[in-house]
């Protein structure tokens, strides 16, 4: 990826224009404030990306290095707050949960962009996030176009594994769920490999089915089974596929006991009801 083509990603994906270029520096403006990237830092993140191998669209990795994003279902994300960092001194194998690596951003944006061009598509749903004001730094801090993508991409988060001995995809992913493995049973919190890009589509998605105005929706006119909201409520706030599975199909379960129930009981009623019953006769079973 060229800067060229990093700025043409950019500006379809998040609407950010590239204002100018200089002999370190790419300048961007958001909302009357300038962020800066480092051409070098640019480069060095294409060009350790072309380094790596993907067969699936959310890890990269090579013989001494993996990187997967990792969703967590237990509770929000703050990007920059949740840094994990452990070393296992015996095999030389170092663990960093956190924001993804420059290389990684890059990758993201190499599958968000066809996306961006889709019918409908919009804009991404993090592009609000671009004005919101808590995400800027102070104006004593040089304010860094990477760093900003990172943080206002939700839920954007990867684990990173480095080992000083060479070692497959598959030894890499026995490791990826083995560190999140011993991660959530200590801490109760649910970490789990995940396609960012899938995740976040499906976000955009769901978010666009149904949106009216607050001012628009009008106090409910029917009762519900509580039960059946408990499972509908888990089932649009889970970032688990699995979860969101098993949410969804208590809800149809129910209706498939219902029409059971009311099935059998209009059968009955037909047998009942029908001019050749009586209760007197005995069915003769041959």
């Amino acid at each position: 990826m060229t800067e060229s083509e990093f700025n043409d990603a950019i500006r379809e994906i998040f609407r950010i224009e590239n204002t100018g270029s200089t002999r370190i520096y790419l300048d961007y403006s958001i909302s009357d404030t300038t962020y800066r990237l480092k051409k070098k830092r640019l480069r060095e993140a294409v060009v350790r990306l072309k380094e790596l191998k993907t067969d699936q669209d959310f890890e990269i990795f090579d013989e001494n290095s993996f990187e997967v994003s990792v969703v967590q279902n237990s509770r929000r994300f703050f990007p920059g707050d949740d840094d994990i960092c452990k070393s296992d001194t015996v095999n030389k194998i170092e663990y960093k949960l956190s924001s993804p690596s420059d290389s990684y951003l890059i990758h993201i944006i190499k599958q968000l962009l066809p996306l961006s061009s889709t019918p409908n598509s919009g804009r991404p749903l993090m592009f609000h996030r671009l004005r919101n004001r808590r995400f800027h730094s102070s104006e004593d801090e040089e304010l860094d176009l990477f760093d900003l993508l990172k943080r206002v991409i939700p839920r954007f988060q990867t684990l990173l594994i480095k080992t000083e001995t060479t070692k497959t995809k598959i030894e890499y992913e026995t490791l990826t769920y083995s560190f999140l493995f011993n991660l959530g049973y200590n801490t109760d919190m649910s970490y789990l490999p995940s396609s960012f890009v899938e995740d976040l589509t499906r976000t955009i998605r769901i978010g666009r089915i149904r949106r009216v105005r607050i001012e628009e929706i009008d106090p409910p006119k029917r009762k519900y089974e509580n039960d059946l909201i408990l499972f509908y409520q888990k089932g649009i706030s889970s970032e688990s596929v699995d979860l969101q599975y098993l949410s969804f199909y208590h809800i149809l379960e129910h209706f498939f006991e219902k029409i059971y129930n009311d099935e059998m009981i209009k059968s009955i009623k037909s047998e009942l009801t029908k001019p050749s019953f009586s209760y007197k006769r005995i069915m003769k079973i041959f």
